[in-house]
């Protein structure tokens, strides 16, 4: 829960006295801001903000994200700005490029082709036996339109529940997160920050999302698309 007094990150005291923060980069470890450098902001063409994006690279260069971060008011693909923390930006429009993308995961896989991103890519790991504390990154918009920031923030938490393709953790979220990065604390990614969709039903993940959002609150609890489904994905390209 949030507490007045702000504490410091630390991947080795105990997680639960920083869960429901945000950190700035300047105050994380080497590794994890050197990581945070391959975090892009997605924009949509009004200026708005989308969400975020993040490079990985498997056999070929990769930009993932959340599906619905590059969707349009009407439900459809639409062009988006992608603006990296260290000024890097590009324009991608999913209806002219070969993106791979799955409605059910709410996931979004862009090969890179024919571009030079000049941006570092993650490491991936698909392990989540030994993970005991996670790191997610995002661009929440109203934390970070108070304090005129651009760059992008992190939240500490650990995972609450391992599903077949998702896992919940309790990192803190706000509008902005959506297909931000979730790693391990050594920086691999191990998962992509999705929304809280209705449409769940009252799966097994939705009585447990509904679990873990008594037991913290809304804004702590993290739906994250495993990383294994995004490499599914590539897989399948």
């Amino acid at each position: 829960m949030i507490t007045q007094e702000h504490p410091t990150f630390s991947l080795t005291e105990p997680v639960s006295p920083q869960e429901g923060y945000f950190f700035e980069t300047k105050d994380l470890p080497p590794q994890l801001r050197e990581a945070s450098n391959s975090v892009g902001r997605v924009m949509g063409e009004e200026g708005l903000f989308g969400g975020c994006c993040l490079s990985i690279y498997k056999d070929r260069q990769y930009l993932l994200s959340a599906r619905h971060c590059f969707l349009n008011r009407d439900g459809k693909f639409d062009r988006r700005r992608i603006i990296f923390p260290e000024g890097r930006s590009l324009v991608f429009d999913p209806k002219k490029l070969p993106c791979l993308d799955s409605d059910e995961e709410d996931l979004f896989v862009l090969p890179v082709t024919g571009i030079n991103l000049r941006v570092k890519s993650l490491n991936i790991s698909d392990d989540l036996a030994k993970v005991d504390r996670v790191i997610a990154f995002g661009y929440p918009d109203k934390y970070l339109a108070a304090r005129n920031s651009k760059s992008p923030v992190a939240s500490i938490g650990q995972i609450n529940y391992l599903g077949s393709s998702s896992i919940l953790v309790s990192a803190r979220v706000e509008p902005g997160n959506s297909g931000g990065p979730v790693l391990d604390s050594v920086g691999n990614v191990i998962a992509i920050t999705s929304e809280w969709r209705p449409r769940l039903g009252f799966s097994e993940m939705a009585i447990k999302y509904l679990e873990c959002s008594e037991a913290y609150s809304l804004s702590t609890v993290c739906l994250a698309i495993k990383i294994a489904s995004a490499i599914e994905i590539m897989a399948s390209n």
